[in-house]
């Protein structure tokens, strides 16, 4: 079903904000297995060759950053996003690079609130990707 709503979501930035709220809502409600490959599954849809499946894939991952650092995370969830933390951030910072304006604009967008987020788990990911 999260894939659905992430395929179908029209390119409309007020849609894609909903949808990425109604798929965190949803992968709040997942194991901790499926919350894995759910997690993977938009890391690998990031890199499809649709504009528009960029677009809400980037919008996902930064949501799932910005979930490290939320109290009503699960503890399985947020060891999931701490494993897989470098690769979400590589996968957005590649999408800086990206032929479509949308895309590179989002993947900034999202670096940007990264970047401002006073997070500890967030300043922590910063330093692992700087110090590579």
């Amino acid at each position: 079903m999260v894939q659905q709503v992430a395929a179908k979501v029209p390119d409309k930035a007020d849609y894609r904000r909903e949808a990425g709220g109604s798929i965190m809502l949803l992968l709040s409600l997942f194991d901790a297995a499926n919350f894995s490959v759910a997690l993977r599954w938009f890391i690998q849809y990031s890199m499809t060759s649709k504009t528009s499946s960029r677009i809400i894939s980037l919008e996902v991952l930064g949501r799932l950053v910005e979930a490290l650092q939320a109290t009503g995370s699960s503890d399985e969830h947020k060891n999931i996003l701490t494993e897989y933390s470098r690769l979400i951030f590589t996968s957005i910072y590649n999408r800086t690079n990206d032929t479509a304006p949308s895309v590179k604009t989002q993947a900034l967008k999202v670096l940007g609130e990264m970047t401002a987020s006073q997070s500890a788990a967030v300043k922590t990911l910063l330093i692992q990707v700087n110090s590579i």
